[in-house]
């Protein structure tokens, strides 16, 4: 399947979406979490430019797992100086506000 976006096409996206299901499974009361399976969807796809999308859209209800956010900001995100994380970092540094 062609990736729909030029960042690391090398990356097994279909074994860092598993990886992902894993986390999400226990949360919510063993529910899962669904934006992180809408992400996790996308992946399995191949559609790498959607799941970014999905996750910075929905960091909100991302955040409150820090583990899951983690994952993201590594495996996804990467080096993206916009990430959910990084950007926030950035907010709160220059205007000395903190979310958590």
């Amino acid at each position: 399947m062609e990736q729909n976006s030029t960042e690391s096409p090398e990356k097994n996206w279909p074994e860092i979406a598993e990886k992902l299901d894993l986390l999400q499974k226990d949360k919510n009361q063993g529910r899962g979490d669904s934006v992180t399976r809408d992400i996790i969807n996308c992946l399995r796809r191949g559609d790498i430019k959607s799941a970014k999308h999905i996750a910075s859209w929905d960091h909100d209800k991302i955040d409150k797992y820090p583990d899951i956010e983690e994952f993201l900001e590594k495996n996804i995100f990467e080096d993206d100086p916009d990430s959910p994380v990084k950007l926030r970092k950035r907010i709160e540094e220059k205007f000395g506000w903190k979310n958590k």
